[in-house]
């Protein structure tokens, strides 16, 4: 990506229209478009979800990420550029266009604020192949024409131009700056949108309860008969509501609700979005470094300080809990030395307490080198023990008949990436597909030798209970 350092040019029109100009030439020159990106400071303050609330568009592609531990946030609204992919490279396809995108792209402005320059945001469903009319590809990424960026206290509008050989620049020109004097200067609106007033009554939710636990006994069987070591049953539940959801006004409850979670939103531009509070990192590049991290392991949080650490010594003196996490943690480790990474010795795991359970984790990291790719991370490490089972391909065919009904982004990695090769891809967990006034939750639960068929539905059912309470 050329970098063009300069604050005052953008605001500039003439100045801007020169520039324009010569990635139009560049672009004929070249017989491709070229990405033009422009950063400058959003003010003292800004919320990335409440500038896309106001933007939002239910026909429009949509992108949100967030993690309030790193002080993060991601907004993108629009598709000025996109791609989609399927089968079992889409990892390396994914990789390709981004390398594509980037080499491509021209950026202007403030380039010394955190996260300015364009970011490419992608989606990846649990499965390799999907069917046509699915409401997301198997692999989708794109660069959104607006965005906004918070992280550790700067703020950040970026304009995404796709100039192509026989564009009109002045009519970009024009609509790029005025877009960047609207977020310097952001006015939120004080009020709710009339149908976001009042929270929407579910109606009965379809209850699964009896089949998820037939399905939990089968799992049980292809493990006794060694087909498995471990499979990951998961289960869907519907929600009809008495009035349209707000896919945003979901995730703001989302995010004060589970504030340690990475929350996450990916609009599909036909009026389905995907959303979620996820407490599982896939893989993080930044700087030099890489993360990962093993999340295996649920129990209930306590009412009192004293049952809540009964509980988590419980969980963490749990034969059958260790071995899940144990399993998962040797999975992702043995996936960032097959990428060349040096993770080091295995770290002792811990306990990860969120507001409705308690995991084991084990965080991972390491150096990263300069083949380092987060796409071709993601595609070792996806799907983890975790969220599939042991062996991993064994584990996958027999979700594949257990479950029946393809889980589309659920489980799957979701985040965004930037031109310096740095982002981070969440597991998608704790996530539902909203699509008017319909939301389909996902859950799902480890099943080993011992399982319990009634405690895996409890511990399913706590998951989706967490994200149910949060529709709006």
């Amino acid at each position: 990506m050329e970098t063009i350092a300069t604050g005052p040019l953008p605001r500039d029109r003439e100045k801007f229209l020169a520039l324009l100009s010569a990635a139009r030439d560049a672009a004929r020159e070249d017989g491709c478009a070229k990405l033009v990106s422009v950063s400058l400071s959003a003010g003292a303050h800004i919320d990335p979800l409440a500038v896309l609330e106001s933007i939002y568009e239910s026909t429009e592609r949509h992108f949100y990420y967030e993690h309030p531990e790193k002080d993060l946030a991601l907004a993108g609204a629009e598709s000025v550029l996109e791609a989609a992919f399927s089968g079992p490279n889409r990892f390396t396809k994914a990789a390709a266009f981004a390398e594509g995108v980037f080499a491509n792209a021209i950026a202007v402005g403030e380039m010394d604020l955190p996260l300015a320059g364009p970011k490419l945001f992608a989606a990846f469903t649990f499965e390799d192949e999907a069917d046509p009319d699915a409401p997301f590809a198997p692999a989708t990424l794109f660069v959104p024409r607006w965005q906004v960026s918070s992280f550790e206290g700067a703020y950040v509008a970026t304009a995404n131009l796709l100039v192509t050989p026989e564009g009109d620049i002045e009519a970009q020109a024009d609509r790029a700056l005025a877009a960047h004097a609207k977020f310097s200067g952001f006015a939120y609106s004080r009020t709710l949108p009339e149908d976001a007033r009042e929270k929407s009554n579910p109606k009965s939710p379809s209850d699964d309860g009896a089949l998820y636990r037939a399905r939990v006994q089968q799992a049980l069987a292809a493990i006794g008969e060694v087909k498995a070591e471990k499979i990951v049953v998961a289960r869907r539940r519907v929600f009809e509501m008495s009035s349209p959801l707000h896919p945003l006004h979901t995730l703001a409850a989302l995010r004060e609700k589970f504030p340690s979670c990475r929350s996450f939103s990916f609009g599909n531009g036909h009026n389905a979005s995907f959303i979620g509070s996820t407490p599982e990192l896939l893989v993080r590049v930044s700087g030099d470094s890489v993360e990962s991290e093993a999340l295996a392991g649920t129990a209930a949080r306590g009412t009192s300080a004293a049952e809540d650490a009964a509980l988590a010594a419980e969980l963490m003196s749990s034969e059958k809990q260790l071995r899940e996490h144990a399993a998962v943690a040797s999975a992702v480790k043995t996936a960032l030395e097959s990428c060349g990474l040096a993770p080091g010795p295995m770290p002792r795991p811990r306990i990860r307490r969120l507001p409705n359970a308690q995991h084991i984790l084990t965080p991972f990291s390491a150096r990263r080198s300069a083949e380092t790719n987060l796409f071709s991370l993601a595609g070792a490490l996806h799907p983890t023990p975790a969220t599939s089972g042991l062996p991993r391909e064994a584990a996958r065919r027999l979700l594949a008949e257990i479950e029946g009904t393809p889980r589309g982004l659920f489980a799957g990695p979701i985040g965004w990436c930037g031109a310096d090769g740095c982002g981070e891809l969440a597991v998608a967990l704790r996530s539902g597909l909203v699509e008017g006034s319909r939301a389909v939750l996902h859950a799902g639960a480890g099943i080993v030798r011992g399982s319990v068929p009634e405690e895996e539905d409890a511990e399913t059912l706590l998951k989706l209970g967490a994200l149910a309470g949060c529709l709006v």
